[in-house]
C-alpha cells in the first residue's frame, strides 16, 4: 500500500473581536492568542497558528461561531516565522 505525500501545514491568523485572551478551546487547539489594540474601539484577539488542512481550519472556525465569536478576518501566513507580525 503507498503513502499519499503528507503537505505540510498552513498557517493562519484569525481575528476576532473582544477579549477572548482566556478561551481553552483555543489553547486544546495548540493556538497562540494575542490581544492587539484596536485603536480605541472594541478589543481584538488573534488566534494564530498551524493547521493541517482546511477542514481543521473550519472547524475551528465552527467553534468559533457556536460561541458566537464575531469573526473580522482570516488570513494565511505563509509560514510559522509570519505569526508575530500583523
Amino acid at each position: 500500500m503507498s503513502q499519499l505525500p503528507l503537505t505540510p501545514p498552513r498557517y493562519y491568523r484569525i481575528r476576532v473581536r473582544g477579549d477572548w485572551s482566556r478561551a481553552s478551546f483555543t489553547r486544546a487547539r495548540g493556538l497562540r492568542l494575542e490581544s492587539v489594540d484596536n485603536g480605541g474601539s472594541s478589543p481584538v484577539t488573534v488566534f494564530s497558528g498551524a493547521f493541517p488542512d482546511e477542514a481543521d481550519l473550519q472547524r475551528t472556525l465552527d467553534a468559533l461561531f457556536e460561541l458566537a465569536v464575531e469573526v473580522v478576518g482570516v488570513r494565511p501566513v505563509q509560514d510559522g516565522s509570519a505569526l508575530d507580525r500583523d
